[in-house]
């Protein structure tokens, strides 16, 4: 009984920190910075704008071209609260921070299609 018991105790602990780990990079953004221009797309299917976002020198991604698609979730913060927002309160100027999700081109700066944006306090 012991010799089946320790391993399985020993493999949730793993699963548990696993999923501690993975919670905490979910919560990390991939870059935070400030939105320097906006296109807005008209024509395409899915890419609903590209923003560039420069951040502090010494961020893993310090600068990003970022896809903002139908699926990418947009927020304000307003205190702690998070509140929807519309690609229309993307602006040049206004602090964000990104996720990506999908492939990120490696280029410089790297482009990617954001998961979700959080524009800060203005």
């Amino acid at each position: 009984m012991i010799r089946i018991a320790l391993p399985v105790f020993f493999v949730g602990i793993v699963a548990f920190t696993s999923e501690i780990g993975q919670a905490q990079e979910a919560a990390k953004p991939d870059i935070r910075g400030t939105i320097k221009s906006v296109n807005i797309t008209k024509n395409a299917k899915d890419i609903l704008a590209v923003i560039l976002v420069e951040g502090p020198k010494g961020q893993p991604n310090d600068k990003a071209s970022i896809r903002v698609t139908k699926a990418t979730k947009l927020f304000i913060l307003t205190g702690k609260d998070r509140k929807a927002a519309k690609v229309e309160d993307l602006k040049v100027g206004v602090n964000v921070e990104a996720k990506f999700v999908g492939p990120v081109a490696e280029s410089y700066p790297v482009q990617a299609n954001a998961g979700e944006i959080v524009i800060l306090a203005r």
